[in-house]
C-alpha cells in the first residue's frame, strides 16, 4: 500500500507524513488500481487573514513545530505565487 500525502500533510504532521513527487510511468511491469482520495482543510472562518484560520503541525509533547501554521489555500496561494513571482490577479477573489 502506497499512500501519497501533499505538502499541507507534511507541515501539518510535522515531517511525520512525507510528501514526495508524483510521477506516472508507462514503462509499468505490472499494472495497478489507484483509489484517488482529496481532502482539504475547508473555509473555518470567513476572513482567510484572520488568526483562527488554518492549521498548526501536531506535535508530540517535546517536539518543536518545523513548519508554520497554515491553511490550505493559504499553503496552495503562496506555492503558487513562487512560481508566478507574486502576480495577484490568477485568484477570483
Amino acid at each position: 500500500l502506497h499512500v501519497n500525502v501533499g505538502e499541507t500533510y507534511t507541515m501539518w504532521s510535522n515531517g511525520l507524513f512525507k510528501n514526495n513527487i508524483h510521477r506516472v510511468s508507462k514503462e509499468a511491469k505490472k499494472d495497478r488500481i489507484s483509489f484517488p482520495y482529496f481532502t482539504s482543510q475547508g473555509k473555518r472562518t470567513s476572513n482567510e487573514d484572520s488568526a483562527d484560520f488554518g492549521i498548526s503541525p501536531i506535535c508530540s509533547n517535546d517536539e518543536e513545530p518545523r513548519f508554520p501554521r497554515v491553511s490550505t489555500i493559504g499553503h496552495l496561494r503562496n506555492y503558487i505565487s513562487a512560481f508566478t513571482g507574486g502576480k495577484e490577479d490568477l485568484w477570483d477573489d
